[in-house]
């Protein structure tokens, strides 16, 4: 059917596929996963799903923060997960929007999500979970997952500049420096409303979720909360190669102004005689004698000499 992009009904005989938006088993529960664009899931969540018009708004609304609402024995939620597509930017966190009750889930989508995807394929491998709180709690753990690993990626990615800082070109590490403290940003943004969802949905009591579930929850928010001080090193440590890649920089800088100044202060008497001696007035010492020129020329090496003595020996140099 138009709207859904699958369903499956947990049932005394197993899980078995569905297509319809009135599919209700006398046991078990059912997973109806829906495409948020189609209009026959609009049709469906207005008019015969029997939802608040305030749970229907939230889950057609395209973007919304990580929140949480409850409502008579089930519950809204809204979560990002990464994008792990290859084709699209990993830092893209997708939305997914959840109602949750007892004997129905339901989740919408207006881009593919890898963790709905992974647990579309464990249902096909006959390795779902059994129960509702189960699959809620396997949704939210993939998701938890994929945010930590890519947390540990870009905190490995960080490393290796730090590791390399001397070998690397420094656009290389300013190009990747951006991309990481991008997606920090971008993760950020979203972790801490995530982590207040889950430990509203641990503090709210519903009748479907089991006490063991409620633990396995909270580990997931101490791993989201984990994650929100590993992306504060991760901007720290950051700022902190920008700092060292400005400071190479101004260090380089200053060597060439300095090594100019030192030629500067050995070339300019030298200067100061040839300007001297090249006046074209009467009366310039040796400008009859031949050798005037040898010995002017030695006498500028001599005071070269000098020169760099002197400075060597007040340690400019």
């Amino acid at each position: 059917m138009a709207g859904i992009i699958f369903g499956y009904a947990w049932t005394k005989d197993g899980i078995v596929p569905v297509d319809s938006f009135a599919a209700a088993p006398d046991k078990g529960f059912v997973w109806l996963h829906l495409d948020r664009n189609e209009p026959e899931t609009q049709a469906y969540l207005e008019k015969a799903s029997r939802l608040p018009a305030m749970v229907t708004k939230e889950l057609l609304s395209p973007e919304t923060r990580p929140r949480l609402l409850p409502y008579e024995g089930g519950v809204f939620i809204c979560l990002r997960g990464l994008n792990l597509h290859h084709e699209q930017k990993t830092q893209d966190m997708i939305v997914l929007h959840l109602w949750v009750e007892e004997h129905r889930m339901m989740t919408m989508q207006s881009n593919e999500h890898s963790t709905i995807e992974a647990m579309h394929n464990k249902i096909l491998h006959q390795k779902a979970p059994a129960k509702m709180d189960e699959l809620l709690l396997a949704i939210i753990t993939d998701m938890t997952v994929n945010i930590s690993e890519t947390i540990a990626d870009m905190i490995d990615r960080v490393d290796e500049l730090e590791d390399h800082l001397l070998d690397f070109e420094q656009q290389e590490i300013r190009s990747t420096l951006v991309i990481v403290r991008r997606q920090v940003i971008q993760i950020q943004r979203y972790l801490l409303p995530q982590s207040d969802v889950l430990f509203a949905l641990l503090s709210t009591p519903f009748p479907w979720m089991r006490e063991n579930q409620r633990l396995f929850l909270r580990e997931n928010q101490e791993k989201l909360l984990r994650g929100m001080d590993e992306l504060e090193m991760i901007r720290e440590r950051a700022m902190l190669i920008q700092e060292e890649i400005m400071s190479q920089h101004q260090e380089a800088m200053n060597r060439t102004v300095y090594l100019l100044s030192v030629a500067g202060a050995i070339f300019l008497p030298l200067t100061f005689l040839t300007g001297l001696f090249g006046i074209n007035v009467g009366g310039i010492p040796g400008a009859q004698d031949g050798r005037a020129f040898v010995w002017f020329a030695l006498t500028m090496l001599l005071v070269g000499v000098l020169e760099y003595l002197f400075l060597k020996r007040r340690h400019w140099f």
